[in-house]
């Protein structure tokens, strides 16, 4: 049973954010959680004073009852509403610090899904929000649809990771009674010499290490496997559209922020482009909470 009791929506008040607030809310509801919706103040872009009490811009005074623009349809006056103000010097760093300090269970943020190029440039606050973030993430894109739980994609590579991601997505498509999809995309992209590979001997290979990875993960309900070929990201957008996928699971990458530089991600891929929410699923924070007690 998947249960989240506080939930942070991470706002900027930009439309990939509305998006976000309606999911938000939506999960809020379902869970009975408590709901705290945040605004980061960021101290660079203050000049003199930037260290005084933020001001409470126009914008923001009605947030009370958490109606920024979103679906009015949902009557977006939830009443387990939190609203903060923090200022920290970006606002990755100030969502993952209010996280941490309120021992949420889950972020939800939106993304603009910008190029590769405005990301080198600008930096991307959902996705150092997932990096950083000690708890797992729901990023929502401008062009995502609605939530749904009529499939549930989990796209994974074999590791624990991954492992703990298709279980979480297991336990959501179990609770929505819906489909469950693992994915593993043959990548010969990164293969230095793919050419020599034979294709068909290596998804018959993966399509037996599915069947062993998915028997090991003791599922609550039976999953669809698939295997194919071709770059990873591309592979699981096109799988998510074709499945009619309306959340995706997944794990963070574990490269080094060096590979990921020369690299890409996946993970980095997937929330750029996702026809529907992706959660980010990470289990850090509930191991460092056992080990502590």
């Amino acid at each position: 049973m998947v249960k989240y009791n506080t939930i942070l929506l991470a706002t900027d008040f930009s439309e990939p954010a509305k998006k976000a607030l309606t999911e938000a809310v939506r999960l809020a509801r379902k869970h009975d959680a408590e709901l705290h919706v945040l605004y980061v103040d960021v101290i660079a872009l203050q000049g003199a004073g930037a260290f005084s009490d933020p001001p409470i811009p126009d914008y923001i005074k009605e947030m009370n009852q958490v109606s920024m623009g979103a679906d009015q349809d949902l009557a977006l006056n939830y009443g387990k509403s939190v609203v903060r103000i923090v200022r920290d010097n970006s606002e990755a760093a100030g969502i993952v610090r209010y996280a941490r300090e309120q021992a949420v269970d889950l972020i939800v943020t939106g993304t603009h899904g910008r190029g590769v190029l405005s990301e080198l440039v600008l930096g991307s606050v959902a996705q150092a929000v997932v990096r950083q973030s000690p708890v797992s993430v729901m990023v929502v894109g401008l062009h995502a649809g609605e939530l749904h739980t009529r499939c549930v994609l989990a796209p994974v590579d074999f590791s624990e990771r991954s492992r703990a991601a298709l279980v979480q997505a297991a336990r959501l498509a179990a609770q929505g009674s819906a489909r469950l999809v693992a994915l593993n995309v043959v990548d010969f992209s990164r293969v230095a010499h793919p050419e020599e590979l034979d294709i068909g001997e290596r998804e018959r290979q993966a399509r037996e290490e599915l069947e062993r990875f998915t028997a090991s993960a003791a599922l609550p309900l039976i999953a669809e496997r698939l295997v194919t070929v071709g770059p990873g990201a591309g592979e699981i957008l096109r799988i998510a559209a074709k499945v009619d996928a309306g959340l995706i699971v997944m794990a963070e990458s574990g490269h080094t922020p060096l590979e990921r530089l020369m690299l890409g991600s996946v993970c980095k891929g997937v929330i750029r482009s996702a026809p529907c929410p992706v959660l980010v699923h990470r289990e850090i924070l509930a191991k460092e909470q056992r080990a502590a007690a």
